[in-house]
């Protein structure tokens, strides 16, 4: 079973990779959800070393817990579902494909915004009318994340 997608000169994000992988290999090994995470852990990997992943570990690691924490935010607003605990791993693949398309393909400078303070704060406005509404208006957990998610997005790139 080759892998030729992970080897490429430029990667393409990872649900379009994977989505063509399973069009063109047919391998059921790959059509579980717990195969599929595994997919995307690999994506992660081989992309992480195609570039000069060190230099972005403050950016990972803040968009790895902003990620994790908006996918609990959405778990606990559905009331669960397994498709939250597959995002998990997925996380990875995610936060390599925005690094790598961002800062390497892209080459973008995203601390410079003029639209960016009112981007957040049109995002905190709506996560205060979730808030608002009856079902999770006494949610401290939901409240704590937003919260959270709130503090931790200082550029337009997060």
């Amino acid at each position: 079973m080759e892998r030729d997608e992970f080897f490429l000169d430029v990667f393409k994000e990872p649900d379009l990779t994977h989505k063509n992988y399973l069009k063109a290999n047919n391998d059921n090994r790959i059509s579980s959800q717990f195969a599929t995470d595994a997919y995307y852990l690999c994506y992660a990997y081989f992309l992480k070393k195609k570039y000069n992943s060190e230099a972005f570990n403050t950016e990972r690691s803040k968009l790895v817990e902003l990620y994790h924490s908006i996918n609990r935010a959405y778990s606990i607003m559905a009331k669960g579902g397994s498709s939250f605990a597959h995002n998990i791993p997925r996380v990875y693949a995610y936060v390599e494909w925005d690094i790598y398309n961002h800062y390497v393909l892209n080459a973008i400078d995203y601390n410079i915004s003029k639209n960016f303070l009112t981007g957040k704060e049109l995002y905190i406005d709506s996560n205060r009318k979730i808030l608002e509404l009856d079902e999770f208006r006494n949610n401290e957990t939901l409240k704590f994340l937003f919260d959270s998610i709130h503090q931790k997005i200082e550029n337009q790139f997060e």
